[in-house]
């Protein structure tokens, strides 16, 4: 059964009754830093119903392969659709490049979008200390200038990666609620660039994940486990509260959290290559506060990604809209009868076998010689050559 600790009190943050169950004590009406729950979650969001289906890509380097999941996403679903697309990049773009994108998901309205200022620009920003710390993670370069997004770095708790997906993890994390491009928008359907489309949608996955008051809907979970301790401070830091371990309620479809007893850890989290979020809820003051703790041990790390971020925070939101008598959730999709079918890294929705590359679900499909799979062809073909 899924709580949080308050006091000597545990509660349920599922925003269920179990909470009765568990003897919840209603008597504090005080949250982080002693703010009065309802104060905390107060929206300072758009205004806006604005959906917009995001991916990210380090650059142009990726046209190719996004071409292809850019059709994919378009047959199957948006090409009907006509939601926005917003492509993050942290590399600029040739003209000719973001033309010939443009054309692929054409009619619909795509913007590529550089997410932050260069490397060298961001580099500067670091004190001293700062800098030489990264050059001592990254290797071989001698002074901030040699470094590129390209080089190797290391760090304690995470393995061996390119500065550039440091980078990502930050952005993803905690930027990119606040970004401009995003501000006239408050659902994002993200789907990383190397997650594919294998069937025509008939469940529109943001309209599900409104109609059912979802804080974020998902498609994999459990997707990898962190038992970093580091992150009961953190949580303790904004929210006076932390949450340990993370539960899956299969038959209502509902993420659960239950908080921490000493410092064991051991928090599954949500798959981040799918997931459609509620983002004027990471736009609250209190989770941007949580969220510029959660990166801010130094910049570019990778072990503090974005997985773990949205179901953190997704997570305590449920337990303020509990407290307020809300009922907002994390949905797991497949849980709730909406099965979508995204290949990614080997799996569908990562419970059933896929093939392991866009070009061979794309194959895979073409073997079966029928009417949607001649249209499928004549879409997209031309992108598999």
């Amino acid at each position: 059964m899924g709580g949080v600790s308050l006091g000597n009190t545990e509660e349920s943050i599922d925003g269920s009754d179990e909470g009765k169950e568990l003897g919840l004590d209603n008597s504090s009406e005080l949250g982080p830093d002693g703010i009065e729950l309802e104060k905390v979650g107060e929206l300072e969001g758009t205004n806006s119903t604005k959906s917009v289906i995001v991916t990210k890509v380090i650059g142009p380097s990726e046209l190719k392969n996004l071409s292809q999941m850019l059709c994919m996403l378009s047959h199957f679903f948006n090409d009907s659709k006509q939601y926005d697309v917003i492509v993050f990049t942290t590399l600029p773009w040739e003209k000719q490049d973001q033309t010939f994108l443009k054309t692929v998901v054409h009619p619909t309205k795509l913007s590529i979008v550089l997410e932050g200022p260069p490397l060298l620009e961001q580099l500067s920003a670091l004190n001293t200390t700062e800098q030489d710390f990264l050059l001592k993670r990254c290797g071989n370069a001698t002074s901030i200038q040699n470094l590129t997004w390209a080089h190797h770095c290391h760090e304690e708790g995470s393995k061996v990666y390119k500065l550039g997906y440091g980078w990502q993890a930050e952005f993803r994390s905690y930027h990119i609620y606040t970004h401009p491009a995003l501000q006239e928008y408050k659902y994002m359907m993200w789907l990383d660039s190397d997650a594919i489309l294998s069937q025509t949608l008939d469940v529109d996955p943001i309209e599900d994940a409104i109609r059912k008051q979802a804080i974020v809907s998902f498609a994999a979970f459990p997707y990898g486990r962190t038992r970093n301790q580091r992150l009961i401070h953190k949580m303790k830091i904004v929210y006076n509260h932390s949450i340990c371990n993370t539960f899956l309620n299969k038959q209502s479809g509902k993420l659960n959290g239950k908080g921490c007893s000493g410092d064991n850890i051991n928090l599954a989290q949500i798959g981040g290559f799918h997931h459609v979020t509620d983002l004027d809820v990471f736009r609250k003051p209190i989770h941007q506060k949580f969220l510029r703790e959660f990166v801010g041990d130094y910049k570019f790390s990778r072990k503090y990604d974005d997985q773990i971020a949205v179901t953190l925070v997704g997570l305590m939101e449920q337990y303020f809209a509990m407290k307020r008598n809300e009922s907002k959730f994390l949905i797991h999709q497949r849980s709730t009868n909406v099965t979508l079918r995204i290949a990614h890294h080997c799996k569908f929705d990562n419970v059933d076998f896929a093939p392991c590359k866009a070009k061979r679900v794309y194959g895979k499909l073409l073997k079966e010689d029928n009417a949607e799979n001649r249209k499928l062809k004549d879409r997209c073909g031309k992108y598999f050559l």
